[in-house]
């Protein structure tokens, strides 16, 4: 385990990605940031989502990159 140190405004981005209060910053990191190399993998991740729900994903995403 390692411990890494974030400022006040990285802190907040980490935590708006958050898709469950369960999740770790460690769950954040692998789910947002895995090594996969291709868009693909990342493809159909909100097919199970209402219209509803992607507008306010998309609505919290850029929210926290304001």
């Amino acid at each position: 385990m390692e411990t890494v140190r974030l400022d006040e405004e990285a802190y907040e981005i980490l935590s708006a990605l958050k898709i469950d209060a369960r999740d770790s910053f460690s769950d954040v990191v692998r789910h947002h940031f895995r090594r996969s190399g291709s868009i693909r993998a990342s493809s159909g991740a909100w097919a199970d989502k209402s219209d509803t729900e992607v507008a306010a994903l998309r609505l919290e995403a850029l929210d926290a990159w304001s």
